[in-house]
């Protein structure tokens, strides 16, 4: 690998690790059709790379949130044991599958993943004072401080079940896709479950690292992951996350959110082009 290519690979990582902490997605979503569309890389060797680099996001993330107490780390716990198992189903999915097709599953997250960012920029969302159900016993409430608002905030959580079993198709994505999960997570955990957007995405960043260590363990043993490849993503992608992870508290994500939405819809578009054998112009 020449010095230039390696350059752009490490400022590659850097952007992928810097969105994907200030959203809580790890990444990949960024990661992984850079490595295809620039270095030319087979999309499961990409998928192979991008779920070993999230460990790297997960872990500056989660270091960052934690240290600010946004992360709620008993729904992490509590969902980490379906998006774990869901993982390793993904990653053995991803193997027998033809890259056409993940391709094509990757686009269609991808314009899922531009819709629900676009949904909470346009939504106001409404609070969830204390938990409910089964969140309620144990005890899933939490409190933290805003500082895009200046204030403290109290939240509680709800639908902890329907919350469990939807995590276990997130870690399905995340090891078919090679993605963190947090397509799935963000959502779940601050649409369905009531906790505040930085709560979904701190915990978020805390999740999708132990699972993909589940789904990269399949990459692994199948060959998948090239260490040449690896060693300066994960460089780029801590720099990245190190940056986003410290800034996403103050800052407001509207305008950001719906600039990535765009992102997000063009490389969809052009994944399926891909897939499809159709000339790429642009």
């Amino acid at each position: 690998m020449i010095m230039t290519e390696l350059i752009l690979l490490i400022l590659v990582a850097i952007i992928a690790g810097l969105i994907g902490s200030v959203f809580g997605v790890g990444g990949g979503i960024i990661l992984v059709p850079l490595l295809v569309f620039i270095f030319n890389i087979p999309i499961r060797v990409a998928a192979g790379i991008s779920i070993v680099s999230i460990i790297a996001t997960s872990l500056m993330g989660s270091s960052v949130y934690l240290k600010n107490e946004i992360t709620n780390v008993k729904i992490g716990a509590i969902l980490q044991a379906a998006m774990s198992t869901g993982s390793i189903i993904g990653a053995l999915i991803s193997v027998y599958t033809s890259e056409e097709i993940i391709s094509l599953a990757f686009s269609f997250m991808l314009f899922y993943a531009s819709y629900m960012m676009i949904r909470s920029a346009q939504s106001s969302d409404k609070e969830l004072n204390t938990s409910e159900g089964i969140a309620s016993k144990l005890k899933l409430d939490g409190t933290f401080l805003d500082k895009s608002e200046g204030r403290i905030v109290n939240y509680g959580v709800k639908n902890l079940v329907q919350g469990f079993f939807i995590s276990i198709l997130g870690g399905m994505i995340a090891g078919m896709l090679g993605v963190g999960g947090g397509l799935i997570n963000v959502p779940v955990i601050s649409m369905l479950m009531g906790a505040p957007i930085q709560v979904a995405i701190a915990t978020s960043n805390f999740i999708i690292g132990i699972t993909a260590v589940s789904g990269s363990i399949v990459y692994f043993i199948r060959g998948l992951v090239n260490p040449l490849i690896v060693a300066p993503v994960v460089i780029g992608i801590v720099m990245g996350a190190f940056i986003g992870a410290n800034y996403m508290p103050k800052i407001r994500n509207i305008t950001l959110k719906r600039l990535f939405s765009l992102y997000l819809i063009y490389t969809a578009v052009r994944l399926i082009l891909r897939s499809l054998g159709i000339p790429i112009p642009f």
